[in-house]
């Protein structure tokens, strides 16, 4: 999730288990150890392609919380004067740490749990990157906790409780995310459209609109608007996958196959033919636009050149243009409270 939020679940774990015995710098450590796996964002500076490798992997593993708590603790430790025993700081930062992509793992971004021994990319898709019902109640408990900072044991109880909270927040979107799943699949299949994988993604800031992704073994993608709000058949709009030479050239490349990894197989693609070259753009479609879902905020473009020999692979980042956010967010309103699709705009060239 957002690095405010990592920040302040970093905080209140040591609030909760630790701030009493080990003083104010075990809030400060929480958040520094809450926010340390995300310094793997310096894998940007490898390239475009490093920082989709390597963000959420090595330091979002299961594994690095015991490698990386006993030196972070040792330094707090003596950063303290050693306050406190050892272990008790060690403590601390290991859970400081491991809660971090444990809250990862939720979102539909992906983390990769289990490096390296396996890389794939855990995505429960309970809950939005950014999502002020997760974090706000964390905010309040700290807040509060500040307020009464004189009775920590007051403190520690309103930020469990706020904890306990979340984390239910966290089961009940996972459990939302499920049963939409379960609901496409059966419309899908009704339909005539047989899915080899359905995914519920949540929308920007909410749990109640819902981003319903289906492909099939042809590679065909279905992306529809479900509120579970108000519950309505899912209008899907269909994305076929070209059948173009270029399309497979592209995916047999080492990047085409990355970026296909990191969107889990959820692409859909658009070719453009230009006088001096051919374009396919493979779109990341698990982060998409409610007015166009043909267009997405990231994925990758190969450049072909007319003879078809592949000249380069680059990813993209396109967010929506300052006039249209607004219209974007209206629209996610309307369809959280009425479950209506508003009148789609046509997909453009890129």
């Amino acid at each position: 999730m957002d690095t405010i939020t990592q920040a302040v679940l970093g905080a209140a774990v040591a609030e909760v288990g630790w701030r009493g015995e080990l003083g104010k710098k075990a809030i400060y450590t929480g958040v520094f150890c809450g926010l340390l796996p995300d310094f793997d964002i310096v894998a940007a500076l490898g390239g475009q392609w490093g920082e989709i490798l390597f963000h959420r992997g090595p330091t979002h593993s299961l594994f690095f919380a015991p490698l990386a708590a006993p030196l972070v603790a040792y330094a707090a430790w003596q950063w303290a004067n050693k306050q406190g025993a050892y272990w008790t700081w060690m403590h601390l930062c290991f859970w400081a740490i491991i809660t971090h992509p444990m809250l990862d793992m939720f979102t539909t971004y992906g983390t990769q749990l289990f490096f390296p021994f396996s890389y794939m990319r855990v995505a429960f898709d309970g809950v939005s990157i950014i999502d002020p019902i997760y974090t706000l109640p964390l905010m309040f408990a700290l807040a509060f906790s500040f307020v009464y900072r004189g009775r920590p044991e007051v403190g520690q109880r309103v930020t469990a409780a706020m904890l306990v909270f979340t984390t239910c927040y966290l089961l009940f979107g996972t459990f939302v995310s499920t049963q939409t799943e379960k609901k496409a699949h059966k419309q899908l299949v009704q339909s005539g459209f047989e899915p080899v994988e359905v995914r519920a993604t949540p929308t920007l800031f909410n749990s109640i609109l819902w981003r319903v992704l289906a492909r099939n073994k042809q590679g065909d993608i279905g992306v529809g608007m479900y509120s579970s709000w108000a519950p309505k058949k899912i209008d899907f709009t269909l994305l076929k996958r070209p059948k173009d030479p270029l399309v497979e050239k592209t995916l047999a490349h080492d990047k085409g196959k990355l970026m296909m990894w990191f969107a889990g197989n959820m692409i859909s693609f658009h070719i453009e033919k230009r006088p001096d070259e051919t374009i396919v753009d493979l779109k990341d479609q698990r982060f998409g636009l409610f007015l166009a879902p043909a267009k997405t905020l990231m994925g990758a473009r190969a450049r072909f050149t007319k003879s078809g020999d592949l000249i380069s692979i680059n990813r993209f980042r396109k967010p929506p243009q300052t006039g249209s956010i607004g219209k974007e967010f209206g629209a996610m309103w309307g369809m959280m409270w009425t479950g209506q699709r508003p009148t789609l705009i046509a997909p453009s060239k890129r």
